[in-house]
C-alpha cells in the first residue's frame, strides 16, 4: 500500500517525532509560541481554533483538520483572535504528563477545543 503524501514527505525528511504534548482548552483563549525550530506538526482532535501564523493571515481550523508551521516562523493557537495572548511554551512547560489546559473551568461549561502536536 502506497503512503499519503504528507507520510511519503516525512519518510523523505527523516523525520521524528520529539516531544507529543495535547492542549485542552475551553472559553476565550490565545496562546502565542516562538518559532519551533523544526518543523511543527498539530492536529485538531474535537472543537476548533485560530492559527494565525507570522506573516500571514490567520486560518480557522475545525475537528480533523492538521497543519505544518515551518521552523522559523512564530505562531498562536487561539478560540478567539481579539484575545490575551499567553506564553504557550511556559503554559506546556508546566503541563502534567504533557497535557495543558487553558480555560479549565470554562471546559466544564462550554465547548471543547482538543489539539494535538508533535
Amino acid at each position: 500500500m502506497e503512503g499519503d503524501p504528507l507520510t511519503d514527505v516525512l519518510t523523505l525528511a527523516s523525520a521524528r517525532c520529539v516531544r507529543i504534548g495535547t492542549l485542552k482548552a475551553g472559553g476565550t483563549w490565545a496562546l502565542k509560541f516562538p518559532p519551533p525550530q523544526k518543523i511543527k506538526l498539530t492536529a485538531v482532535v474535537k472543537g476548533t481554533c485560530w492559527v494565525p501564523v507570522d506573516g500571514e493571515r490567520a486560518l480557522r481550523l475545525e475537528t480533523g483538520d492538521v497543519f505544518v508551521v515551518p521552523a522559523e516562523r512564530s505562531y498562536v493557537l487561539a478560540s478567539d483572535l481579539k484575545a490575551s495572548q499567553i506564553d504557550g511554551l511556559a503554559l506546556f512547560t508546566r503541563a502534567t504528563d504533557n497535557v495543558a489546559t487553558v480555560g479549565w473551568q470554562s471546559l466544564l461549561r462550554h465547548r471543547r477545543t482538543r489539539v494535538f502536536g508533535s
